[in-house]
């Protein structure tokens, strides 16, 4: 019984994470590795079962762990020194929990040069919040949702009518170099019910996914809208676990940072047992990301999703491993920053490394 409640389970799990159908958003709601311990404490009690059975059932489970959890890839990653940065930009994304100040404070401590909030504090609490960023012009656009930060010069700030509340957009040229689509977001709350032997739960999961995909739609409608020579960086709250078919309306033109350049554990979701990745920068082939990792936060229920990226030549570039001596790696948040994305022959400017322990992620918790 035991046995064939795991081959069951195994056949299910596979078909929802492999095609990610919204029928069977209650399975893909929970992270891979959660069905896996299931699926193995199952497989664990079928002590009747032949042990060649029960063996390869055993090597099945692992395969599907392989395939389709990212957590082992990101761990085994952190393993190795990140590339150095040429023309580094640093992002940094966070739910504030309710417009708490000090979490969109807590943020700005990485020293990034774009930070995007959801459920941001309004106007006068960015206003406060933006001293801790250094820099010559500062942007700031956004009111109480999402919101967004900046070092460098607005230059349009017109806001879709199709993606009204979901997005909040600005056009920017960063101090560190390149003008910008910024876009912060966050998509509709998920559904947390796990009564899976009620058929109304299975119903609530799937309606509520296809809310979300909704909601990318307008996102994906907005991006059409921007030049295809416009670099983009994209970052929030999307409430649905990473993977998600939903994200495919993002794609081929945007890249998943984490997927690219992730390190470590990278769920940010709960702050303090983090279990799904519902927090994301996803960025276009302007940029290559070198590290992504989720750190932990004191005033929000949400890690913060921390990325350095390099501005890259072309879009062709971001695809090529990064060029450079060996042993001239860097950990990017704890260098100093590197020069504008001016032409060669110009000046670095003045640079301020991050303060205090907030320069290396803590452990995960």
């Amino acid at each position: 019984m035991a046995y064939a409640a795991s081959a069951a389970l195994l056949a299910l799990c596979a078909a929802a994470f492999a095609a990610r159908p919204f029928e069977l958003a209650a399975v893909t709601v929970l992270p891979v590795w959660l069905w896996w311990i299931i699926g193995l404490s199952l497989l664990a009690a079928a002590r009747r079962a032949p042990l060649r059975a029960r063996l390869a059932l055993l090597a099945l489970w692992t395969a599907y762990l392989l395939a389709f959890a990212e957590e082992p890839r990101s761990l085994l990653r952190s393993l190795r020194p990140p590339a150095e940065a040429v023309r580094p930009v640093r992002v940094v994304s966070l739910n504030c929990a309710v417009a708490n100040h000090d979490a969109a404070a807590e943020a700005l401590l990485t020293n990034p040069d774009v930070a995007l909030y959801q459920e941001s504090p309004g106007p006068h609490g960015l206003q406060d919040v933006s001293r801790l960023l250094y820099g010559r012009k500062i942007v700031r656009v956004g009111e109480f949702g999402n919101a967004i930060l900046a070092r460098g010069s607005l230059l349009d700030s017109r806001q879709p009518a199709g993606a009204k509340g979901i997005l909040t957009r600005a056009r920017v040229r960063l101090e560190a170099g390149p003008e910008v689509e910024l876009i912060a977001l966050r998509l509709t709350p998920a559904v947390t019910r796990l009564d899976y032997w009620n058929p109304a739960c299975w119903a609530e999961h799937a309606r509520n996914r296809r809310a979300r995909d909704a909601g990318m739609a307008a996102v994906a409608a907005h991006l059409a809208s921007v030049p295809p020579e416009v670099p983009v960086i994209l970052g929030g709250d999307f409430n649905v676990p990473q993977g998600d078919r939903v994200f495919r309306r993002l794609q081929p033109r945007l890249r998943d940072a984490f997927r690219e350049g992730g390190r470590g554990w990278g769920n940010t979701f709960l702050n303090t047992f983090p279990v799904l990745r519902i927090d994301q920068v996803w960025i276009s082939g302007h940029f290559r990301a070198l590290q992504a990792r989720a750190r932990r936060t004191e005033n929000s229920d949400h890690r913060m999703v921390v990325c350095t990226l390099d501005a890259v030549s072309s879009p062709d570039a971001a695809r090529k491993p990064p060029a450079g001596p060996p042993g001239a790696a860097r950990r990017p948040d704890r260098a100093v920053r590197g020069t504008s994305a001016g032409p060669p022959a110009a000046k670095p400017r003045t640079v301020f490394p991050p303060r205090g322990d907030n320069a290396s992620p803590p452990p995960p918790g």
